[in-house]
Parts: structure tokens; C-alpha cells; sequence
């Protein structure tokens, strides 16, 4: 092969560049896009498919992209003398030119880059017509080792990369090559030397069992072979991956939060202090080091020539003008692997082999020092320059690497309540046994080891679990793991493994989580030994387990029907402007970012990107690189009172395999600052996060738009059915043209003051029609004064998929087009005693196709969804579960919060009386209200026209007129920022008419406050002393010493007597 032609009028002074070693080197980047996934396979010195037989690439390719359809681009042509230039930092960039591309070619960059090994390379970037790839080789420096090696990664079929690299030991291996065979990979002794065992000559690929592995063997021939060996001999390394599933955890800031990451970091407090070390290099030069934590120096590094953002200067003492940057604040990575903690800064000066210098910084914790902590310098190992830092900030939370979280179609399960860190006063769970018999004593920890103190200190170190069998015996039930979800049993489950030896293997244990609302403190039950006991199975009922809700909505806007909250993010899109700018200065970034919208106007609207519907931008300020981080989406997810938004499919980024830049948008509520302003976070794990507090993120509070006449008695009724939340004015279904429109009539730019004119239908009274007896979507027993009112599941669309078939009510079960019957509005009671509604269709000679809806009673499902059963001939049979099919009753007057806080609300139920509420609004002082909570009103002595039946609610008048307020559907729930909600529904109609008639409701919201609705908190537990306890809640004291008795209490229940004392 040719050598590579080089532009550098400098390149006399060093090697031409060769890539003779490299030459059968392949990187597969696996990506999502329009066209699926894709791959590249590079080759340097021949084209692709002169290496590969059966090579779907073009014959000619150097580097080729191929997707899963098994189409394929030449992106870049094998050259015999590509073109090569040289960057002042040693940077060697080859560029090839591929197949013909809108008018232009292909264009593949690939940027060599000095090394520690001979590397791999790595997906940078796409664009257009071309693709840019970035390879760390030691082919790539001044001075390349001679020790031969091999490719030493390989991609699964997943398209995930297992590089083991940072497994090659540069310096300081067991044996010298004295005292070893030349190029042996693996010796074995052999008398009073070695042997070699393999030689460096097959590149890492995967066994059978899918797992990486790698062959040595010896090159021998003939005599060499050893009579016992019909082949040469051979060493096989295989790698596993840990079974507990531990993770290299990256960031580019300098924090990994455990909401992300599963731990929590910050090294941010350290930003501002700069260190001042001495240190010598291997040959005994002595130099200063300045170094900055999480930002760039304040010090300029006089006599560096990198620019701006270095972080480590070394400086020769007495020397201001010697300073070299050994790393760079832009090519920062936080990375916690196997329990270390390390920050690495690239980029900085040119080394004698081109490489740029590197800083490693490793963290210690140390809770006996200050933030600050104490720098050392430890080592410089050609040109990477190694720092220890011991500091409090380091002592990392779940340090081993256990989320103890599991996600399963999307519900997440958490079990970070239960876990027992060092800092808590308590000290272990102990488990409850169900045999009286058994005298063990267990005690276990929940995704992390047992702390070292109290009794817990006397089990094996890294013990999760522990049992004493006997008095001063501790046996090791296993060790942490991560919790897994249990498909056959649809449980979360912790195995721990890997104990104190038992038999002929090791002690294990089992816990089973049950999700029990309201269970927050309740210990876990030993409910069974294995026969040799060494295995204890454990189940623990708690709230800890049950999913959390969340609710996603559309159109940029989320309503939540199960808590009667709704959230309309709409009026923070930016229609003026096209985008929201937020500056990171310490990273040297610019951020466009709009919310449910497109930006415009930004770097990244760019001609290449016309179509685009880019929804965030970043641009780097130093090098002016633009990257799209995220396209447009309107569907906003509501949970942890918190509102998200995500933008996904952004840029790829720089990782292997391949990952798509996204932003995520947290909005919190802040009722005082109105919009509000975006605020950046952190990059982390291909996405940037960002903060946003305004009040767009409180939840809406419904607002009345009707009103009655006090002098004639008239009511008006503006709303508009299906109108959105907050709109002022709204079009859902546009029919004929508008007969009139609003009109101008005065405006007062001083008090901001405009005032309309519109004459319109809807501002006509209510003419109510005294006749009707039944109504839309709604039936009246008239024997229990009772009606059922199915209305408010109207506004909903259901699709139904069953065995393929999808089955739709379309826009709600009562209103709108169905392929397999007509409307009908009209509610019945069938023979079966539910309530029923049946569209009919159209005739066939066998009879009439139906669609029979079946509508049941469950308090629990809120709203509910129905069910396709079965079809029978030309009837197709759903079930729908919901509470507005069940008659008003008492209900369980108690809510559990997502966190398994249990809420009380029964002691406000009243079995006499009711609760009564004065409507203190102008020109409403007639009004009364009378409530109940979780139970029917109680009828009012005296009064004739009271409300009847089984209301929660009853509006009265002066006129002696009164009106139900709705009826008990189900039991109160907890609103997302703390507030407990009861609704009743289903009550009078208010406003009627013929069109947009509605039923009164009622919505009781619970504050919790210690003096005034001590019940609306959440239950505490307290633990009392001498047989008394004071209840956190009223700070009432229950005393029950004087029942205790001098001898004890004595109690027969059939042929037993019990002995007790209080």
C-alpha cells in the first residue's frame, strides 16, 4: 500500500502517517431515522468487500452504511492516496468521498487522534451528505509501540459495544519480556522460567453464550507441538458481565443524580477553589500544578497555546511562561464504574507523541475533611497526569451501585423508602416470623448491605441479609442486589445470593413485595426455610411497592381525571420571538429551546435542516457547532407534581452505539412568577436537562361561567361543551358560517381595558323544560330517587383491541360515528339489573348487528375503560367498569399518596347534621350550602323541601327551593401536591337547555394545616413510652396505664384461657 499524502509542510519533522495496522477495523453505529437502523464498516488499506465475503457494499467502498432493508451508501471510496492534513495539536484528518448526493458526494471525516492503544472508531456525527468519525490510536502518534495488539472490541447483536481496552496494561505487567517469550499474550511457568501459553494474534469476538472472549495461541509447528496436543496449544480468556448488573455511570457535568444515574454526586461546591501541588515526572523533574474542579481556571496558563477552558496547568517553578494545559473544562466526563469515582479532563497540550495531555482526578471519600478536601499528585504515565482527592463529597449514596427502582410497562416501582443508610438512627429491618417456634432472629437491609454498626455489625461485611440461629451465630443470607420484576407473578422481587457457605453452595434469600396502600412502615414476614435451611423466602406488604401514578396528555396539555386537575402549558409556546435563549456560561453552550413548538430563527434553522421541526438547539460558543438536541412533541406527562416534557430523536451523539440527543423539561409550579424562564441543569446521558418554575404548572381551578339574575330569577350559561381549560375562547367543530362576532366597543390602553359587544344565542335566559323526565346519557330510578349519570364519559375516546381487531367509540360510548351501530343517547336497565346502552345497525336477513355496552359498578377505577367480552352472532358485547355506574353510598373515606402516606377523612363524616357552608359572594347571601363527607347528607328537621335521597351535597335558596349537589361516587383522592380531593357528581341539572344542559357538582379540596385540618395530613405513626402515646396529628393523649392490673387479666375463648396485662 501506498503511503498517505500529507499537506503539513511540517511533516518532514515526524513519520509518515500509516494505517497499515488498522486495516480490517470496522465500527457499527446503531441509530433510529426515517429510513431504520443503520450501521458503518470502514476499511483503510482495501475496500470493504475485498475483506468480507459476500459483501453487500459497493466493491469500491472504503467506508459503507447499511441499514436493516440491506440497502447500502458509499459514504467514502477506497483511495490509494487519500487526502490527510494535520491539525497544530496533531490531529490527522483523512477525508474520502463516496457516492454522488444531491447535487454534491458523500464526504467521510475521520480524525485520527494520538492514543494510549491502537483504539477504535467512534460515531461522531451525521449530517446531510456527510459523516464524521473520531479515532484515539497509538497509530496516530509520533512514536507508535511496537508490542503488537489486536482489535479488542466487538458489537452484540443489540448493536451495544464491549470495548475492553481499558483493560490493556501499558506498563508494570507480571513479567518482564525477559522473562517471556516475544509478543506472548499469556505465560505459564515452566521450572524456573515461563512458557508462553498464546500469542496476540485473533481479535475479541463473543463464544457461543454470546459472551466476549478472547483466544491466544502458540505458534508452533510439527515437533513443537507437544505429544499430548493434536493441535497447538491455546489460552482462552472469556469475560462475563457481573450478575448484578452494574453500570459504567457517565456525565459531562459534575453531578449524577439518582432520579438519572441511581446515585447522587456533586461536585459542584468545589467549582471556584483552585489547588496548588507539586509533583515530579517519571524522569524526576519537578513541576507545580494548578488545577480547577468542575470549572476552568481563573489563572491564565501563560505560555499554553490551547485557548480558552483549561482546568490543570503545569508550570515549571520559576518559570511563568512554561505553562502547558493538561486537560480542557469542554472535554470534562464524570464517570463512577465498580465503586470508583473519576473526573478526566482531554484536550489538552500536545504531547511529545502527539498526544494531548489528560488529567485524571480519582475521588476518596473522606468525611473528616472539609468540602475542599486535599489534592496529591499521584503519577504522570506518558502524558496523563494522575490526582487523588480526598473529600466528604465523594461518599456517595447507594455507593454500590443499586438503584432500587424497577420499571415495567411504564409503571415504576421504588423501594428507596425502604433503604436503611449509615447516616439514619435505624439500623436494620427485622424480619416478623410466622413459626412461634422458631427462635432465629433476621434482620436485612433493602438493595444495599447491612450498616456496619450495632448488631448489623456483627454479620459478614457486604451482607444484605442476616439471620442469628443461634445465640452469638450469624449466618450471611446474601448480598445486595437490584429489585427485578417477576413476569409470571407480575411481583417485584429481591434475590439476594451468594451467603454464608451452606451444604454444597451458599445461602439465599427472597423477598416478595406486596403493594398495600397506606402500609408504610411495616416490617417483612419470614414466611418459609428451604428443608436445609438455606434459603428464606420473605414477603413485605407495603405502599413502597405500588406504582406511581402518572398521567400523559396531548396537545401540550394534561388533564387528570382521577385527581380533577388539568394543566395547559400552551400560553409558554413562543410564537413572538420562536424560541427561549438560556446561557451555560461554564460550558461555553447557548441554548434554543420552545415548548411544544418549533424554534425559529435559531443556528440550527439552517437550509440543510429545511423541514426540520426542531424543537431545541444547542450551539457551542467557542466553536460556533450547532446540534439539534430534540424535535417537536406536544405530549406532556403529569406525576410527582411535576409536569415533563421530551424532545427526542435530536443529533446523534458522540457514543457507541449511536445515541439520539434529546432535552427534557421539568415545569414546576410557582404561582407568583407567571411564565417564568427556562434554567439549564446538566447534560447528562444524551440528554439536556433543563428546569422551568411557573405558574402554568399549577393546576387550573375551574371556573363558573354562568350566572343567575337575582332580580327576575334568569340564569345565563356561556360555557361550552368541550371547551379547553383556561381558553377564553375555543373551536371544536366548525359548521356553516358565523352569523354574528364579537364587537369593539371601547378600549382603555391605560387599564389595559378592551370591551366587547356580541350578540349571541347563548346570551339568551334558559328556557327550562318542565316536562322532561329523562336526559342525555342519564337514567332515574324513580323508586330510590336516584340518577345515574354517564356524561362525563363522553369526552373520551376508547379504542379496543382484541385479537387483532380494534373496535372503536368514537368521540365517547354515547356520542359519535360507530362502524357497527347508529348513536342512541338513551340509557335502560336490562333484564341482567346494570345499565345498558345499544347501538344498533344495519339489517341482515339473520337479524340486526348491535353494539350492547354494559356498563358495571367499581368505585375503585375512577372513570374506567370498557372491555370487548365477546360476539354473539351480530351482537358485539362490551363491559365497562366504572364509579358513575354505582348508586350513591358510603364510602372508604381514606386516600393514599403516591408515597404510601395514608390520609383519614371519616372523623369529618357526620351521622347527625351537616356541615354547613354560607356562599359569602355579592348578591348571594340566600344561598346555603349543606355537605357531607363520604356519607349522604342527613335530612334537616323543619325544613319541607330539603333535598332528598342520597346526595353528598344540597344547595337551598330563599325561595324555599333546593337542589342536590351531586352524588358519592367514590372515595377521596390525593392530589399531586399534597391536597386531598372529594368529588360528587351526577346532581341537579343547572342552566338547562336543550343543548347544553349539565348536572351540578361538587369538588371539596382538604389543605392540610396543623391547627385548623389537622385531618387532612397524613397519618404519622408515634410510639409512646409507660403505656402512654400522644397522636402527632391532634397531640391528643391516650393514657392506658391505669388499666394495668397487679396479677393479669384472664380471658376464655372456647378451650383456651389467655393470661394478659396491660
Amino acid at each position: 500500500m501506498k503511503q498517505l499524502n500529507h499537506v503539513n509542510q511540517n511533516s518532514m519533522k515526524r513519520k509518515k502517517f500509516s494505517v497499515d495496522e488498522i486495516k480490517t477495523f470496522f465500527v457499527q453505529v446503531i441509530w433510529e431515522s426515517h429510513s431504520g437502523d443503520s450501521k458503518y464498516q470502514l476499511s483503510l488499506c482495501q475496500p470493504v468487500a475485498a475483506i468480507i465475503s459476500n459483501s453487500q457494499c459497493n466493491p469500491t467502498a472504503a467506508v459503507c452504511q447499511l441499514d436493516t432493508s440491506g440497502q447500502t451508501v458509499t459514504v467514502g471510496q477506497f483511495a490509494e492516496s487519500p487526502n490527510v492534513t494535520e491539525t497544530e495539536l496533531g490531529v490527522i484528518q483523512l477525508t474520502l468521498q463516496g457516492d454522488a448526493c444531491q447535487g454534491a458526494t458523500y464526504t467521510t471525516r475521520i480524525s485520527f487522534k494520538c492514543g494510549k492503544t491502537l483504539g477504535s472508531p467512534v460515531f461522531l456525527n451525521s449530517y446531510q451528505c456527510g459523516v464524521d468519525f473520531e479515532w484515539y490510536t497509538t497509530v496516530a502518534c509520533k512514536n507508535p509501540p511496537a508490542a503488537k495488539e489486536v482489535k479488542c472490541y466487538v458489537y452484540n447483536d443489540k448493536g451495544q459495544k464491549v470495548d475492553l481496552s481499558p483493560l490493556i496494561k501499558l506498563h508494570d505487567s507480571s513479567l518482564s519480556a525477559s522473562e517471556c517469550e516475544s509478543e506472548s499474550a499469556a505465560c505459564i511457568p515452566s521450572g524456573p522460567s515461563y512458557k508462553s501459553a498464546g500469542h496476540v494474534n485473533n481479535a475479541l469476538s463473543f463464544d457461543d453464550a454470546q459472551r466476549p472472549s478472547i483466544k491466544y495461541v502458540i505458534e508452533a509447528k510439527g515437533d513443537d507441538i507437544p505429544p499430548e496436543c493434536t493441535q497447538p496449544p491455546s489460552t482462552l480468556v472469556t469475560f462475563v458481565c457481573p450478575a448484578r448488573g452494574e453500570e459504567t455511570l457517565t456525565s459531562t457535568s459534575c453531578m449524577l443524580t439518582s432520579d438519572i444515574h441511581g446515585v447522587n454526586v456533586n461536585l459542584t461546591p468545589l467549582q471556584g477553589h483552585e489547588y496548588a501541588v507539586n509533583g515530579s515526572n517519571t524522569s524526576g523533574k519537578l513541576y507545580t500544578y494548578y488545577l480547577s474542579v468542575c470549572k476552568e481556571l481563573a489563572m491564565e496558563c501563560s505560555g499554553d497555546k490551547t485557548g480558552h477552558g483549561v482546568t490543570t496547568c503545569q508550570l515549571i517553578p520559576g518559570d511563568i511562561d512554561s505553562g502547558k494545559s493538561l486537560g480542557n473544562i469542554n472535554q470534562q466526563q464524570l464517570r463512577y464504574s465498580d465503586g470508583e469515582l473519576i473526573l478526566t479532563y482531554r484536550g489538552g497540550a500536545k504531547c511529545h507523541t502527539n498526544f494531548q495531555r489528560v488529567t485524571v482526578i480519582n475521588f476518596h471519600c473522606n468525611k473528616s475533611l472539609s468540602t475542599t478536601g486535599k489534592l496529591v499528585f499521584t503519577m504522570e504515565d506518558d502524558c496523563t497526569y494522575v490526582f487523588d482527592l480526598d473529600t466528604p463529597l465523594a461518599c456517595i449514596e447507594n455507593s454500590d451501585g443499586t438503584i432500587c427502582q424497577v420499571e415495567n410497562q411504564g409503571h415504576l416501582y421504588d423501594l428507596n423508602d425502604l433503604v436503611i443508610t449509615k447516616d439514619m438512627d435505624k439500623e436494620y429491618w427485622e424480619a416478623l416470623k410466622t413459626d412461634e417456634n422458631d427462635d432465629s432472629f433476621v434482620i436485612l437491609n433493602v438493595c444495599r448491605e447491612l450498616a456496619d454498626k450495632g448488631l448489623a455489625s456483627l454479620c459478614d461485611k457486604g451482607a444484605a441479609a442476616c439471620v442469628m440461629d443461634k445465640p452469638g451465630h450469624w449466618i450471611s443470607l446474601g448480598k445486595p442486589s437490584q429489585p427485578v420484576y417477576d413476569e409470571a407473578t407480575g411481583q417485584i422481587q429481591l434475590r439476594y445470593t451468594d451467603g454464608s457457605p451452606c451444604n454444597d453452595g451458599h445461602a439465599e434469600s427472597i423477598i416478595t413485595f406486596i403493594c398495600k396502600p397506606g402500609t408504610v412502615d411495616s416490617p417483612p414476614r419470614l414466611i418459609r426455610k428451604s428443608n436445609n435451611n438455606c434459603r428464606y423466602e420473605f414477603e413485605w406488604e407495603t405502599a413502597s411497592i405500588c406504582a406511581q401514578h402518572q398521567v400523559v396528555g396531548h396537545d401540550c396539555m394534561v388533564i387528570d381525571n382521577e385527581l380533577g386537575l388539568s394543566f395547559d402549558l400552551r400560553p409558554l409556546t413562543n410564537t413572538d420571538k420562536g424560541y427561549y435563549l438560556v446561557h451555560h456560561s461554564e460550558s461555553h453552550h447557548d441554548y434554543y429551546i420552545n415548548v411544544c413548538a418549533g424554534v425559529t430563527g435559531t443556528p440550527c434553522n439552517t437550509a440543510e435542516r429545511t423541514g426540520v421541526n426542531v424543537a431545541a438547539c444547542q450551539i457551542d460558543t467557542l466553536s460556533n457547532h450547532t446540534f439539534v438536541t430534540g424535535l417537536v412533541n406536544t405530549n406532556v406527562r403529569y406525576g410527582d407534581n411535576f409536569l415533563n416534557l421530551t424532545y427526542t430523536k435530536g443529533d446523534h451523539y458522540n457514543s457507541s452505539p449511536m445515541r439520539d440527543r434529546s432535552t427534557e423539561i421539568a415545569f414546576f409550579c410557582n404561582p407568583v412568577v407567571g411564565k417564568g424562564k427556562p434554567e439549564f441543569v446538566e447534560e447528562t446521558n444524551y440528554t439536556y436537562v433543563f428546569r422551568w418554575e411557573t405558574s402554568y404548572a399549577c393546576a387550573d381551578v375551574p371556573v363558573e361561567c354562568a350566572v343567575v339574575d337575582n332580580r327576575t330569577g334568569a340564569e345565563y350559561d356561556l360555557s361550552i361543551d368541550g371547551c379547553d381549560p383556561k381558553s377564553a375562547i375555543c373551536e371544536k367543530t366548525l359548521e356553516g358560517s358565523t352569523s354574528t362576532s364579537p364587537r369593539l366597543l371601547t378600549i382603555d390602553h391605560d387599564l389595559c381595558q378592551y370591551v366587547f359587544s356580541w350578540d349571541h344565542a347563548t346570551a339568551c335566559p334558559i328556557e327550562h323544560d318542565k316536562t322532561a323526565i329523562g336526559d342525555i346519557c342519564t337514567l332515574t330510578d324513580s323508586t330510590l330517587g336516584i340518577t345515574y349519570n354517564l356524561k362525563p364519559l363522553m369526552k373520551n375516546d376508547y379504542n379496543i383491541t382484541h385479537s387483532g381487531d380494534t373496535y372503536q367509540k368514537e368521540p365517547s360510548v354515547c356520542l359519535g360515528d360507530t362502524t357497527l351501530g347508529e348513536v342512541n343517547t338513551v340509557l335502560e336497565y336490562a333484564a341482567s339489573g346494570f345499565l345498558t346502552l345499544t347501538y344498533r345497525g344495519q339489517m341482515f336477513s339473520s337479524g340486526q348487528q348491535k353494539v350492547v355496552i354494559e356498563f358495571r359498578c367499581d368505585r375503585s377505577v375512577g372513570e374506567g375503560r370498557p372491555q370487548f367480552i365477546e360476539k354473539d352472532g351480530l351482537v358485539y358485547l362490551f363491559r365497562f367498569f366504572t364509579s358513575y355506574a354505582c348508586p350513591p353510598a358510603t364510602v372508604e373515606c381514606k386516600a393514599v399518596d403516591d408515597r404510601g402516606n395514608l390520609f383519614d377523612l371519616s372523623y369529618l363524616s357526620k351521622s347527625t347534621g351537616n356541615w354547613q357552608v354560607i356562599d359569602t359572594r355579592p348578591n348571594h347571601g340566600d344561598l346555603r350550602y349543606y355537605i357531607n363527607i363520604c356519607h349522604p347528607i342527613n335530612p334537616m328537621a323543619g325544613s319541607t323541601n330539603f333535598c332528598s335521597g342520597l346526595a353528598g351535597g344540597c344547595q337551598t335558596n330563599g325561595h324555599n327551593q333546593s337542589y342536590s349537589l351531586g352524588y358519592i361516587q367514590g372515595s377521596p383522592v390525593v392530589a399531586g401536591n399534597g391536597t386531598v380531593i372529594l368529588r360528587y357528581t351526577g346532581g341537579d341539572r343547572c342552566h338547562r337547555d336543550e343543548d347544553k344542559e349539565n348536572y351540578r357538582s361538587t369538588i371539596i379540596t382538604f389543605y392540610c394545616s396543623s391547627i385548623e385540618t389537622p385531618l387532612a395530613c397524613p397519618i404519622s405513626k408515634s410510639v409512646g413510652s409507660q403505656c402512654r402515646v400522644i397522636t402527632p396529628n391532634f397531640q391528643m393523649t391516650f393514657d392506658l396505664s391505669s388499666l394495668e392490673k397487679p396479677d393479669y387479666y384472664k380471658v376464655r375463648a372456647g378451650e383456651y384461657e389467655f393470661w394478659l396485662n396491660v
